[in-house]
């Protein structure tokens, strides 16, 4: 009994270390991945909004978005309504200041 006691703390011994270093790994490269999408969402918004290009939207697309489009026409009929708003004048990303 005793035996099978010590086996289980070391397995809960390394699991907690394990949980602490991967805790650590999150927390000093989240940082750096998380500033990465935010520049490339920040490109990607600017270039479909500018002049509302569906072939923007498309290039940059996920294949969970394309295949929630019904069809390229559908598409298409969208961007030449959002064409009337007219483009994109100025993007003022307020979050970027506060991280």
């Amino acid at each position: 009994m005793r035996k099978i006691l010590i086996v289980f703390g070391g397995v809960c011994a390394a699991g907690l270390i394990g949980l602490v270093i991967f805790i650590a790994f999150v927390a000093f490269t989240g940082r750096d991945l998380d500033q990465e999408s935010k520049i490339y969402a920040d490109a990607a918004i600017v270039a479909i909004t500018s002049q509302w290009n569906e072939q923007d939207l498309t290039d940059r697309a996920s294949p969970q978005l394309m295949a929630s489009v019904r069809s390229p026409a559908d598409l298409y009929r969208t961007f030449g309504i959002l064409r009337t708003l007219g483009p994109l004048k100025k993007y003022d990303d307020r979050r970027a200041r506060h991280m």
